[in-house]
């Protein structure tokens, strides 16, 4: 499948002054630019559901037909171009993330099945669609170029193997699913994959050698200082949480019985801690 890509005119408007056009008018503009490249049905449904949009009225994507009326919608979006589809997930703008759960639906529904040939399709639809582009990484051919490229990854640099399969850190579970079939082509040993993977995804950091509450509190000023502990356990912060739960899984071991001192050390180490108590059940 050839993926063409469109422009919005750089003739009459600058990008901000797209943005607060209303739909109808995107459309007539994108068309002037590009006149021969949609269908007069394709064209037709879109307006009506622009239309329908600049009105108030909701967004009506059961009117389109064809993966075309998909493809014309989202370019009168310039502030939805090259989102992929993990940072739509993310994203707070509820309008493409609306739009994207749509097009799945209407995908899956054109080409139904779970083989790798149907899931290749919807994949190639929705790629038609939203025109991101997707990472490379033919060029990793040893584990130690595999190794490399993680640690040299600002925001993959700390995170752990399920924070990258969870893609919990932007492209980390399209790196980790790569670097696993690179893994599998290399060996059908089930022991040599799994200390591989290891050796890319393996810990920046451990803290079985600590021993004090001095040795938690000089990791966290070097590397977390300033965050409050609700910001590290939201995994806003690569690495955050993997402390957190690691120092909670120490003082428990410390003081199994005392949670009066286990506080007492969370506060040594974070500003404005407070311990939830728990509430004592009516009688």
């Amino acid at each position: 499948m050839i993926i063409q890509h469109f422009v919005f005119p750089k003739k009459k408007s600058s990008v901000i002054d797209v943005i607060v056009m209303d739909l109808e008018t995107r459309l007539d503009s994108f068309l002037e630019d590009n006149p021969d490249r949609f269908t007069d049905d394709v064209v037709g449904r879109v307006r009506e559901v622009a239309c329908m949009r600049d009105k108030g009225g909701r967004d009506s994507y059961h009117l389109f037909r064809e993966l075309d009326d998909w493809t014309l919608y989202h370019r009168l979006h310039p502030d939805w171009q090259g989102m992929s589809p993990s940072e739509i997930n993310r994203s707070s703008n509820r309008a493409i993330k609306q739009f994207y759960d749509s097009l799945l639906i209407w995908c899956n529904a054109k080409v139904k099945g779970n083989d790798r040939e149907s899931r290749k399709k919807r994949n190639q639809m929705k790629r038609q669609v939203l025109q991101y582009k997707k990472p490379s990484y033919h060029h990793l051919k040893t584990l130690d170029r595999w190794i490399d490229a993680k640690q040299d990854n600002p925001a993959w640099k700390d995170a752990t193997s399920r924070q990258m399969q969870r893609n919990e850190v932007e492209g980390g579970n399209m790196f980790y699913r790569h670097c696993r079939e690179f893994v599998d082509s290399i060996t059908d040993s089930k022991l040599e994959q799994k200390e591989m993977m290891a050796e890319v995804f393996k810990p920046q950091y451990t803290y079985r050698n600590y021993t004090s509450v001095s040795d938690w509190k000089d990791e966290y000023d070097k590397r977390f200082a300033g965050y409050l502990i609700s910001q590290l356990e939201d995994r806003s912060v690569p690495g955050g949480a993997g402390y957190v739960l690691s120092l909670r899984r120490w003082l428990k071991k410390m003081h199994p019985e005392s949670s009066r001192k286990r506080s007492f050390a969370m506060r040594k180490i974070f500003k404005n801690y407070h311990h939830k108590r728990r509430k004592s059940p009516k009688r």
